[in-house]
């Protein structure tokens, strides 16, 4: 059953996919009385075009396609806080669950899949305009389905973060390893818990969240969430009440030259020239 919402006379759409774009405008015409529409293709023209018009509905979509996820989320952080009466409709094509968790605590007052139909989107709509917030059925069983299996307290580690940083920015996980003064084994462990943790299992979705793990990155670093100290002095990594030696074991035997000719100084033989 289809409802009868009140009038949104001014809105905005910011979705990349300029043939849903179109399909939304004219259910909103059909459903509303709507007489002013605008389509917007980048978040600039959006900013302007909030500032000068008065727009009662904003409807945004979140595509594979973009690149700019952490900008679009703070972008409606600040429209809650500077335009709180204005309504937000999200229509999403990414089905991961840190992600949609991370959406829904911004308040939006509806959440579709780019999947639903243009019946269910009108449902949507009418359901704002009554004032109730509305969540489609597959992000539902999205958001269900990995609450079962990981817990929403849990929250990214420092280290997890930072072996994720690496990995993103093109470094092997042997390379990850000995910059971080850890095993390839702990860096595979780390990463796996990271992905568990955000619920995704493959690395195209990972790469998809690189720009909202550095902001997450930084801004745990910016307030000082810090899984262990570093005293420089000593040399020697501190964490839990224990030291951690920072030279690792998989690293080769220590070395030293003697007129430029390299000596282990391990259990190995010096190597001929």
């Amino acid at each position: 059953m289809t409802l009868r919402s009140p009038t949104f006379s001014r809105v905005a759409l910011l979705i990349p996919c300029q043939m849903m774009a179109i399909g939304i405008e004219h259910q909103l015409k059909a459903q509303n009385n709507v007489w002013q529409c605008w389509r917007m293709r980048s978040l600039t023209e959006a900013r302007l075009r909030l500032v000068t018009s008065n727009i009662e509905m904003l409807v945004m979509g979140f595509s594979w396609q973009q690149a700019d996820w952490q900008q679009q989320l703070q972008f409606i952080r600040a429209l809650r806080q500077t335009r709180p009466g204005m309504k937000i409709a999200v229509i999403v094509d990414v089905y991961i669950p840190y992600f949609l968790r991370r959406l829904s605590e911004l308040d939006v007052n509806a959440i579709l899949s780019q999947h639903d139909s243009l019946a269910e989107m009108a449902e949507a709509f009418a359901q704002i305009g009554l004032g109730t917030s509305y969540c489609s059925a597959r992000i539902k069983n999205v958001l269900s389905d990995n609450l079962s299996k990981v817990s929403d307290e849990v929250t990214l580690r420092l280290m997890e973060l930072r072996v994720l940083q690496h990995l993103l920015d093109g470094d092997s996980v042997k390379r990850t390893a000995k910059l971080l003064l850890r095993s390839e084994k702990t860096v595979m462990a780390l990463k796996g818990k990271a992905m568990h943790k955000l619920g995704i299992t493959h690395c195209v979705e990972l790469v998809a969240m690189k720009d909202m793990l550095e902001y997450l990155y930084l801004e745990m670093v910016l307030h000082g969430h810090t899984d262990h100290s570093v005293d420089s002095l000593s040399g020697r990594m501190c964490g839990h009440d224990r030291e951690i030696k920072t030279l690792p074991t998989w690293l080769p035997p220590p070395v030293k030259v003697i007129h430029s000719r390299v000596v282990t100084a391990g259990h190995y033989p010096a190597r001929k020239e």
